[in-house]
């Protein structure tokens, strides 16, 4: 063997550990193996995706539970609703129909043609607008109840109601001896909230 071999041979030795430490990758290999690192990924995988799934369901069950209570309270209050708004329009037909044998019979023979005539005006108004609220409150629910339409035709149903009973309701009052420099000035006022609420169940059509 050549010297320069030997020597070479001899600094190799002098520089390399004995024994030899392992490397990072030796490390590597040795402890995870294919077969143990895909044992150990398929349980990692099998305890998320059981993790997961049990979010989900918790997930859907409390959303599909909120969302039932939502629809049960939504359907609730349009139950009330409803009621309110029968039994207002029930209550408007029947003073309408008092006022008109009360204004007849009692205080007739104290009127002056005039507030017969005024009387008699708002005892019309009265009952028709009654009528007209009940078309309303019918026609309410036969569209989607989240549509413009709905919304018109539950603004003017407010219009109307609030119309009659400034319109009416004022002239009543100056039957029943109100001074009209207080409260005439609220006919006006009804009637041009009348006219709004037709105008919007025109709208609604739209």
């Amino acid at each position: 063997m050549p010297l320069q071999e030997v020597f070479c041979m001899s600094m190799k030795r002098a520089y390399t550990p004995y024994p030899p430490f392992p490397s990072l990758s030796s490390l590597t290999f040795f402890w995870f193996t294919p077969t143990r690192f895909a044992g150990k990924k398929k349980k990692i995988g099998q305890l998320i995706n059981k993790h997961s799934k049990r979010n989900k369901v918790s997930i859907y069950k409390n959303t599909k539970k909120k969302i039932f209570l939502n629809i049960q309270d939504t359907k609730h209050n349009m139950a009330k609703v409803k009621d309110t708004a029968m039994i207002v329009v029930g209550l408007l037909g029947f003073i309408a129909v008092a006022a008109g044998g009360f204004g007849e019979h009692v205080l007739g023979p104290k009127m002056t043609p005039e507030e017969q005539k005024a009387w008699g005006l708002a005892v019309q108004f009265n009952l028709l607008h009654a009528t007209a609220l009940l078309a309303v409150f019918a026609a309410m629910k036969g569209v989607n109840p989240d549509g413009s339409a709905a919304r018109r035709l539950n603004r003017a149903f407010h219009l109307l109601l609030l119309g009659t009973i400034l319109f009416a309701g004022s002239i009543y009052a100056m039957g029943f001896g109100v001074p009209g420099k207080v409260i005439g000035r609220l006919t006006p006022v009804g009637g041009v909230t009348l006219m709004l609420g037709w105008l919007t169940v025109a709208l609604a059509g739209f």
